[in-house]
């Protein structure tokens, strides 16, 4: 996991802690399922994870990422996930109920929590953590200290 998070750190803000050693190889990592769950917004920061998805998809090819939600931005993100040559990585679910977000942070292998704005709490790291899922996401607001602890 250490490869994959430097490989995707790209901004100087972005910071992940308490992964796994057992999740720390890069060949634990070719599977790699990554969930965001939120409102597709550039405050939520989904333009930086789609770019970081561009970076770690180039040395982890099978690795996913599922956005669930929408938003104003969201034609914008499908237009950069063109741009970046994602179509085949990133899927686009929508909003979502709750059996269905529940089952998708209980798939995936990490909760990204990329918000660029100073929330001061976030449910979807909350939920990712009962599942037991790590969260990467930038050190911002309670966001920050949520994925700290």
């Amino acid at each position: 996991m250490q490869r994959w998070l430097e490989a995707i750190k790209f901004s100087g803000r972005f910071k992940a802690r308490q992964i796994p050693r057992s999740q720390r190889s890069l060949s634990s990592l070719c599977n790699q399922r990554v969930v965001f769950v939120g409102r597709l917004s550039r405050t939520k920061g989904v333009h930086y994870l789609l770019k970081a998805m561009r970076i770690a998809h180039q040395e982890l090819p099978k690795a996913v990422l599922v956005l669930l939600g929408e938003g104003h931005d969201s034609e914008s993100f499908v237009q950069l996930t063109d741009e970046l040559g994602l179509n085949d990585v990133v899927t686009f679910l929508g909003w979502a109920d709750r059996e269905t977000v529940q089952a998708e942070l209980a798939r995936s292998t990490v909760v990204a929590f990329p918000s660029i704005y100073p929330e001061a709490f976030g449910i979807s790291g909350i939920e990712a953590m009962a599942h037991g899922k790590p969260v990467v996401g930038f050190d911002v607001g309670g966001g920050g200290r949520l994925v700290e602890a």
